[in-house]
């Protein structure tokens, strides 16, 4: 399952992008809205570049040691058991994120279309269909998100451009009236979510074959990603403005039902829903796949797919009790999600880069 699992860095490249929007297109330009109020366009493209620096992290831990996870690579830099107590907290992550991703969709999707349906039967589909990719491997992922991109990439422009007759400046006029501070304190919730959810991608970045392409590709689809995050979030604010933008549970959403060309051409929104329904099964069964992955490794397992059936359903029950309200949920976005993300995505890689260089240089010297 693992093994034989081999993505193009084609196919890398488009995954880390629908990654990186995942269901943060729909929270991202509240988010920072209500910390920049009519600044939060200068925080969605300022996010490109943490995106870019964030990347280029994790492809040098990456690529430390060729073929190697960061789970074997938490071990080889601090021994079987702090390396393998430091990997089950990773592994405790992406369950959690793998869980907070379906959530959200699932109560985009309550909230928006399906009102009244039970939350738990659109729980039981998506993390059917999830664990189905999870089974099929990375491989079919991959040659599924080339396939996927082309009708997201399509909406996404048809979206974009029946916005753009509505953008008013003035509505983000004057520029950094409050000064610098309130943008950099957007970027904060920003950095949490999607920038160090990338951190997923250290299980599989052994997937795409070596050369140089590689590391472009993981870079270039964390760029391209983030420019995919920051166009929406600039289009409502210039369309519905800062105060709107930031009360608004979903922006995007409510942006796009403004699309209205003549008598025949509106309710766009369905475009976002299938947008966001593609890019957040994608983030899901990444994590997912990066799960299964990392606790077969961790603990050795033979058969690759034992775990699919039970994790699959503690996700599903931990999805349907993690946010008992939507405002909770975008309250844990801005206060809590960020540092435990920040711990596990960041200092967790940073920490094995100090000790694979701090290893390295020491065993040298005790070599001569």
């Amino acid at each position: 399952m693992f093994a034989n699992d081999k993505l193009s860095p084609n196919q890398f490249l488009l995954l880390v992008l629908l990654y990186t929007v995942g269901s943060s297109i729909l929270f991202i330009p509240n988010t920072i809205t209500q910390l920049a109020h009519r600044d939060g366009w200068i925080s969605s493209f300022l996010g490109i570049g943490i995106g870019l620096i964030i990347s280029w992290f994790y492809t040098n831990v990456a690529s430390l040691k060729k073929d190697v996870t960061i789970v074997g690579l938490s071990e080889l830099v601090f021994g079987k058991w702090v390396g393998g107590c430091l990997s089950i907290l990773y592994c405790s992550f992406l369950f959690i994120l793998t869980g907070l991703v379906v959530q959200n969709i699932v109560g985009y999707i309550t909230t928006t279309f399906l009102v009244e349906t039970p939350p738990l039967a659109i729980y039981g589909l998506f993390y059917f269909v999830v664990a189905i990719g999870v089974r099929c491997g990375i491989e079919t992922i991959g040659r599924c998100v080339q396939v996927l991109f082309i009708l997201m990439f399509g909406l996404y422009l048809v979206a974009m451009f029946g916005l753009t007759p509505k953008l008013d400046f003035h509505l983000v006029q004057p520029i950094l009236e409050n000064g610098p501070k309130p943008v950099l304190r957007s970027l904060v919730p920003l950095i949490g979510s999607p920038y160090v959810e990338l951190v997923t991608f250290l299980m599989i970045y052994s997937s795409v074959p070596e050369g140089k392409t590689k590391r472009k590709a993981f870079i270039n689809g964390a760029v391209l990603g983030a420019l995919f995050l920051a166009v929406p979030a600039c289009f409502c604010l210039l369309i519905i403005g800062p105060d709107l933008t930031a009360n608004t549970a979903y922006p995007a959403f409510y942006v796009t039902k403004l699309i209205r060309i003549g008598d025949f051409f509106q309710r766009v929104e369905v475009f976002l829903a299938i947008i966001v329904y593609l890019t957040v099964f994608i983030k899901a069964v990444v994590c997912f796949y990066a799960l299964n992955k990392a606790i077969v490794e961790l603990f050795q397992l033979t058969d690759k797919k034992v775990l699919t059936l039970p994790l699959t359903l503690l996700c599903m029950v931990f999805s349907s009790i993690a946010y008992p309200t939507a405002v909770y949920g975008l309250n844990f976005i801005q206060t809590t999600w960020t540092p435990y993300a920040v711990t596990i995505g960041f200092v967790f890689p940073l920490s094995l880069w100090i000790g694979w260089f701090v290893r390295t240089k020491w065993g040298k010297k005790g070599a001569m």
